[in-house]
């Protein structure tokens, strides 16, 4: 399965994705094929980076991370408008660039993963399908509703093993909460032990299982469905940390 990975930076980055493992992006798309186009479009705003060096640092090493990742860069300049009420407002619009890009591409690839929640993209989705090509939505929240109904799958990035970036601690496993029986003490949790191989939901490398919890944990109210943690591996609650 030919894919093509297509990362709306400044989307995730604004949704809690920019310090992310781009490495294990990688792999885990090439888990079932060949990762055959690798593209990240985002804004290089010269004049706030150099005014920010805190900024300016983060940007650079996000960039990094993405070319030693095999990621080519599309950058763009922000530019400003003034509106008829002459309010200025400076933006840089990567849709269009990404969009054509896509397109351009698609006749040589069999899955396209668009890492953005921009339900601007819908159209792009819709199209994309129409050439029977599987469309992977991986975002991590501010996700369009239409977008995530219209796309085959929405992944969360940080279920995928390695992606999450932690300065702090090592995890040997993110997942999420998917159930609390309160009166077992049991907690429901699934997470992704590889990369799958299909593209089905219910591909081997999906774990989903029950592990037993602790009054502490229940009191905590950390561990509620829908929640994402990172366990180190040690016992008791200060082994688990918030992801999401």
């Amino acid at each position: 399965m030919r894919t093509g990975i297509y990362i709306d930076f400044d989307n995730v980055a604004s949704n809690g994705l920019g310090s992310m493992v781009f490495p294990a992006l990688r792999k885990h798309y090439e888990g079932c094929g060949r990762v055959t186009q690798l593209h990240a479009y985002l804004s290089y705003d010269e004049g706030a980076e150099s005014s920010n060096e805190k900024f300016a640092a983060w940007r650079r090493g996000c960039r990094a991370r993405m070319e030693q990742a095999g990621f080519t860069l599309h950058l763009k300049t922000p530019k400003s408008y003034q509106g008829p009420d002459g309010e200025v407002t400076t933006k840089a619009n990567v849709d269009v660039d990404l969009t054509v890009d896509v397109l351009l591409h698609s006749e040589r690839l069999d899955r396209v993963v668009l890492m953005s929640g921009d339900g601007d993209f819908l159209r792009l989705v819709q199209a994309l399908q129409d050439k029977g090509i599987w469309v992977d939505v991986a975002a991590y929240q501010g996700v369009s509703g239409e977008l995530a109904r219209a796309c085959n799958q929405l992944t969360n990035p940080l279920l995928i093993p390695g992606v999450h970036y932690s300065p702090e601690y090592s995890f040997k496993r993110v997942f999420r909460v998917t159930g609390f029986n309160m009166r077992e003490m049991v907690m429901s949790i699934e997470y992704l032990q590889t990369a799958p191989t299909t593209l089905s939901p219910d591909d081997p490398a999906w774990v989903r299982e029950e592990i037993k919890a602790s009054r502490e944990m229940y009191e905590s109210r950390r561990f509620t469905p829908g929640r994402i943690l990172g366990w180190t591996g040690a016992d008791g609650l200060s082994a688990y940390h918030d992801i999401a």
